[in-house]
C-alpha cells in the first residue's frame, strides 16, 4: 500500500509551503574529537532529522491509520534513541513526508551507528515491519589535552547526573 522512496538521515530538511522538500547535507559520518575514553552510551547535542518519503500506490476505501517508528542504535547494538510518528493514509494524497528532528546524537563508541525505519498499521494493528536501514559511520578523532585538562573532562563525565529513563 505504502512504498518507502528515500528515508534519509540529514543535517536538515526544509519543508517548502508548496510541499517540496530539501535536503541539506545527507550524513554519512560524524567526527568527534576524544580526548579521553567516552562511555558507550555518550550522547552529543548534535541537530539532525530524518526524512522519510512515502508514495501510496494502490486506491483504499477508507482511511488507514499507520505508525512509522525510526530506532537509532549504536554499534554495539544496544538501541539509543526511539520515536514513533502518525501518519494517517487516504485518497486525499499520494504522498506522504515524516521529518523526525533529533537533538542528540550517539557518540560513545565508534563504527557503524544504525537508523532502522519500521511501520505498522493501526486499525486494526498489525506486527511492525522493516523497511530500511542508513548505516552512520561515528569516528573517534583522538586529540592530545594536558594533564590538567584531561583530568576535568574526566571529572565533568563522572559528574553527569543519571538518565531519567533508569
Amino acid at each position: 500500500m505504502l512504498k518507502l522512496l528515500v528515508y534519509a538521515p540529514c543535517e536538515k530538511v526544509i519543508l517548502a509551503t508548496d510541499q517540496t522538500v530539501s535536503l541539506i547535507s545527507i550524513m554519512e559520518s560524524v567526527r568527534v574529537n576524544v580526548a579521553v575514553n567516552l562511555p558507550a552510551d555518550a550522547l552529543a547535542p548534535i541537530q539532525w532529522s530524518i526524512l522519510s518519503l512515502w508514495k501510496r500506490d494502490e486506491e483504499i476505501p477508507e482511511p488507514i491509520e499507520m505508525e512509522e517508528r525510526s530506532e537509532i542504535f549504536r554499534p554495539d547494538g544496544t538501541l539509543a534513541i526511539r520515536e514513533v510518528s502518525k501518519i494517517t493514509v487516504s485518497n486525499d494524497h499520494v504522498f506522504y513526508t515524516t521529518v523526525l528532528q533529533v537533538p542528540i546524537f550517539p557518540i560513545g563508541l565508534p563504527g557503524f551507528v544504525k537508523v532502522k525505519c519500521h511501520t505498522r498499521r493501526m486499525n486494526p494493528e498489525t506486527e511492525w515491519a522493516e523497511f530500511a536501514e542508513f548505516p552512520l559511520f561515528v569516528v573517534h578523532q583522538p586529540v592530545e589535552v594536558n594533564e590538567e585538562t584531561r583530568q576535568a573532562i574526566e571529572a565533568a563525565i563522572i559528574a553527569l547526573p543519571e538518565k531519567a529513563d533508569k
